[in-house]
């Protein structure tokens, strides 16, 4: 795989009789875990690829080295949850259980791509932090916060943090608050907005970029759009580049 030379941070999959074979753009192989990942309940595991140790007090961390979850990764939302990713790892998609808010934060700088959604408890509350240094993509929609995204807060903080997040959906982020903070950059694509948020609003500061490419780059019902001087909003919205709705 490694004498291809592809470039970008994505995976390489060369299907099998059995379960597919998945490198890495250096042609690193990834451990493969074929299922679901349910963490609901679990005080520790491990295996090929990934740990998983805490308690329900302080919270949890789940650390990835080179490990192809395909199934969905769910999660206890009663606790905060850390997805440590110490080399190139790839997850189907993010659940959390339906108990309370989920609060889980993204940390490490190595690519972390995540084919499918990253979708919240159905609880107000719900909080997902992309940490200083994290490079995370999202082939899917983030939707977090109880019933039309409300409470929910997407964090993307830091300097040299990207987020993408590149939905085929309605709607890439669907919350009620988006901060963009720090130096950080969003990207964002869907079919129509690319960030649908609340009263909480969009705040993009501390010379962060957002950087937002669909019919509405970023709606807002109930809330304000703040972009400091320091920081940029670029959109291409086809029918508005922003949109706010009182």
């Amino acid at each position: 795989v490694s004498v291809l030379k592809p470039t970008g941070t994505g995976t390489i999959s060369i299907s099998t009789m059995g379960e597919p074979l998945i490198y890495t753009n250096s042609g690193v192989k990834m451990n493969i875990l074929g299922g679901n990942l349910n963490l609901v309940g679990v005080n520790e595991l491990s295996g090929d690829g990934y740990t998983f140790t805490g308690n329900a007090t302080d919270g949890y961390i789940l650390s990835l080295n080179n490990l192809a979850i395909l199934g969905q990764l769910v999660l206890p939302s009663n606790v905060p949850v850390t997805i440590q990713t110490n080399s190139q790892s790839l997850i189907n998609g993010i659940d959390f259980d339906n108990a309370n808010p989920g609060n889980l934060t993204f940390a490490g700088s190595t690519p972390l791509s995540i084919i499918g959604d990253i979708s919240g408890s159905g609880n107000n509350g719900d909080t997902v932090t992309f940490g200083i240094g994290t490079n995370v993509t999202v082939n899917g929609s983030i939707n977090i916060g109880a019933s039309g995204g409300a409470g929910g807060t997407v964090n993307v903080s830091g300097t040299g943090t990207t987020l993408n997040v590149n939905s085929d959906d309605s709607t890439g982020i669907y919350c009620d608050t988006v901060n963009v903070s720090g130096g950080a950059i969003l990207n964002v694509t869907s079919s129509s907005r690319g960030i649908m948020a609340h009263e909480g609003g969009v705040n993009v500061t501390g010379g962060s970029t957002l950087t937002a490419g669909c019919d509405y780059g970023v709606y807002i019902i109930g809330g304000k759009l703040i972009v400091d001087a320091t920081s940029k909003l670029i959109t291409n919205g086809s029918i508005a580049p922003f949109c706010i709705v009182d």
